[in-house]
C-alpha cells in the first residue's frame, strides 16, 4: 500500500541516533496515523534527565536511527506486515481531519518536502 510520512514539527534531527520524532502516516486510502519515534541513546538520555524510575509514551517505537531511510523503511515494514493497526494510532482521514490536504496526492512526504 502507498504511504506517506509527515513530521508535523519538520524534520530537525541534529543526532541521528539520540532523538525522537512524532510523525504521522498517511494511506493512500486516505487514513491518517501516528506514533512517536525514539532511539535507545535518546531514551537513555530521558531516563537520566529524568527523576523517575521509568519512562513511557504513547505510540512510543524504537528504532535504530533517525536517518529518513531508516523511518521510512520501519513504516513500510510496519505497513507490510499488518502491524500498523497496532503500531499507530489512527486520528482521521484526509478530508475530514482538519490541516491536511482532501488527496491523497497532494500530501507532501517528509522525504521530498
Amino acid at each position: 500500500m502507498k504511504f506517506k510520512i509527515i513530521i508535523p514539527a519538520r524534520y530537525q534531527v541534529k543526532d541521528y541516533y539520540n532523538d525522537n520524532l512524532d510523525i504521522n502516516v498517511i494511506l493512500e486510502n486516505k487514513e491518517i496515523f501516528f506514533a512517536t519515534i525514539f532511539t535507545l541513546d535518546n531514551i537513555k538520555m530521558l531516563l537520566e534527565q529524568n527523576s523517575n524510575s521509568f519512562f513511557w509514551a504513547d505510540n512510543m517505537v524504537v528504532i535504530k536511527d533517525l536517518k529518513k531511510e531508516t523511518i521510512k523503511k520501519f513504516v513500510e515494514e510496519s505497513i507490510d506486515s499488518g502491524n500498523h493497526y497496532s503500531i499507530f494510532d489512527k486520528i482521521g482521514k484526509l478530508g475530514e481531519t482538519e490541516g491536511y490536504p482532501i488527496v491523497f496526492e497532494q500530501v507532501i512526504d517528509f522525504i521530498d518536502g
